[in-house]
């Protein structure tokens, strides 16, 4: 097959990017990639939330760089090798491209888009952030903006965080497509995960999500989310949530954090205490876990799916076999 050489893309003010709603925790996730028009090769997603960052610090609308494959080899900007742009709304300092998942929502074998803007009011609520859903059917080249978006769920809190995390690699109630969850880091007091499953209405709050996730004692919950594993081996995908300020002391130093399991299907509501699994950074190796989750397939043969797991200032994964604890 021979080797392949990558250009190499250059995202504009990416050395200006700044993520980190607390001091202590890890940036988002910026690139993204599927198959958004059935096409057969992988396109890429790229986030820049400080798109068109000014000096007063607050005015960065964001957005995102879309390029249909097959990748070539030229080299420039993201913004000159982008086949379309979205951008977010920059009155509203909105930071659209703060995380991204990228699955087939509505089954059409077509993969979809779903970007956050943790600060966005577009929808009336102060920084209530916002998360868009681009489907790939609908998708065009140019210039997108969030009023192109095909729906959109929102923060009804303000200041919350809404959308700090996402995942849809996995179908979380069981119907044949895939369900999105979404943290909000400072919903609730300690935190919360909204699962909205399929296509959502537009736009829709998201105190009307399918089903709700609260962190309780702790805060920081839904530092992190995976969604594509069925760890019990049921047929249907599990929820994992990263907290990362569990088992903290006052001042959120010296802690563990921990990661929750909730089996599927997801419905209703329930907190992090009753989660199906706890897995509390003390149970491994020194450092707090809950970043870094990532769904796996099958990584030892045993016929339950599997994830791994970083974490804050840790310089090792841990891999956490299905199965049941």
């Amino acid at each position: 097959t021979g080797a392949h050489t990558l250009g190499m893309v250059e995202v504009g003010y990416f050395s200006g990017i700044q993520t980190q709603p607390h001091e202590d925790q890890a940036p988002p996730d910026f690139i993204m990639t599927g198959d958004l028009n059935g096409d057969s090769y992988a396109d890429l997603l790229i986030g820049d939330p400080e798109m068109y960052f000014t000096d007063s610090g607050n005015s960065a609308g964001g957005g995102a760089y879309i390029m249909y494959g097959p990748t070539s080899s030229a080299s420039g900007t993201a913004g000159e090798q982008a086949d379309a742009t979205i951008y977010g709304f920059d009155a509203y300092g909105d930071q659209l491209g703060t995380n991204s998942t990228i699955a087939d929502v509505d089954g059409d074998g077509l993969d979809d888009i779903w970007i956050s803007s943790i600060y966005s009011k577009y929808y009336g609520v102060s920084e209530g952030g916002v998360a868009y859903l681009f489907l790939g059917a609908s998708l065009s080249t140019g210039t997108l903006s969030p009023a192109d978006a095909d729906s959109a769920v929102y923060g009804e809190d303000g200041k919350t965080l809404f959308g700090f995390r996402m995942d849809a690699s996995g179908d979380l109630d069981g119907d044949g497509t895939n369900d999105l969850a979404v943290g909000e880091l400072e919903g609730g007091s300690y935190g919360m995960v909204y699962v909205v499953s399929g296509v959502p209405p537009k736009p829709m709050g998201a105190n009307s999500a399918d089903a709700r996730f609260i962190g309780k004692n702790e805060a920081l919950f839904g530092t992190d989310v995976a969604t594509g594993s069925d760890l019990d081996g049921d047929g249907i995908h599990d929820l994992v949530v990263g907290h990362l300020d569990y088992d903290c002391d006052a001042d959120n130093s010296n802690g563990n954090g921990a990661i929750h399991v909730f089996y599927g299907p997801a419905s209703g509501g329930t907190s992090s205490t009753y989660a199906d699994a706890t897995i509390s950074g003390d149970t491994v190796v020194a450092g707090r876990l809950g970043f870094g989750i990532h769904a796996n397939g099958d990584l030892n043969g045993d016929g339950f799916d599997d994830f791994t797991v970083g974490g804050l200032n840790r310089t090792d994964v841990n891999i956490f076999f299905g199965g049941g604890w």
